[in-house]
Formats: C-alpha cells, structure tokens, sequence
C-alpha cells in the first residue's frame, strides 16, 4: 500500500492542492476522492490543468456522482464543476439543460 497514492490523499487536503494539482499525472487524477462538492468545486477552479487531467477528473466525478447524469445538472452543478466541465466529451455537454446554463 502506497501511503502517497493519490487515492489516499485525505479529501479535507484535496480542497487545498492549489497549483501543485497540475503536477499530478491525468491517470492519477482519476483516483481522488471526489464526494464532496468542496472538493470538486475546489478542483474546478484549477485554470491550468491539461485536457488530460480535466478528462481524468470529469471521469472521477462521472464515476462518483454517478447518480447525477447531465440532464439533471443544475446551474449550481455547472459552477462547481467549473474548468472540469471542459473534460466532458461533447454528447455529455449536450445532454445539460438549457436551463441550467441560466
């Protein structure tokens, strides 16, 4: 067990990643903890992530918010998903209500 993982990153500390969240690799990024909408807010202010780190985390948040598809987005989803929005694919992005764009 890797103490370092990213999969073991408490998510009270993922919240304050800040800029070093570019320097972890898009297959790790896929592995955090994503349950609370602090944390995925907090990773959606990141500007500077590749597409592959934002494809990663649009995955992670895909896989743990499953229960919540893209038709049932809200506006309040859109600003915490913020930059990560940008890693969904295009058939995802369709799928979002006109009206949560308000």
């Amino acid at each position: 067990m890797n103490g370092g993982a990213p999969e073991y990153i408490p998510e009270h500390l993922i919240r304050h990643l800040g800029w070093i969240a570019v320097g972890i690799p898009a297959s790790h990024m896929q592995n955090l903890t994503m349950s609370d909408v602090d944390t995925v807010a907090a990773l959606g202010v990141y500007r500077n992530l590749s597409e592959a780190q934002l494809s990663a985390l649009a995955q992670a948040f895909s896989e743990q918010w499953a229960a919540k598809e893209p038709e049932d987005w809200t506006d309040i989803d859109l600003a915490m998903l913020g930059q990560i929005i940008c890693g969904f694919n295009h058939s995802d992005i369709l799928r979002v209500h006109p009206d949560a764009y308000k």
